[in-house]
């Protein structure tokens, strides 16, 4: 069974990764990459040390009770998620 922060690690890797191929070819082609992109990333990353999940009875992560940070709205948009 996996721990609370386990599921919320995995998680947020996740959402890091999403971004992986993005961050690498801004940096292939020299252009900085977006300060609200660092940003979001940075509070990712953050994320276990001021966190504290919990879990649902069916050892799910309860996703309430992790404040997760909000990718830029350009992001949500190219994406495609729900703005």
């Amino acid at each position: 069974m996996s721990s609370a922060m386990e599921l919320l690690r995995l998680r947020r890797d996740s959402y890091l990764r999403d971004f992986n191929d993005f961050v690498l070819a801004q940096a292939a082609t020299g252009i900085q990459m977006p300060q609200d992109i660092a940003d979001y990333m940075q509070e990712l990353r953050d994320l276990p040390s001021i966190s504290n999940p919990q879990l649902n009875q069916d050892g799910s992560l309860n996703e309430s009770s992790v404040n997760w940070p909000v990718p830029p709205l350009w992001w949500r948009i190219k994406k495609g998620y729900d703005v």
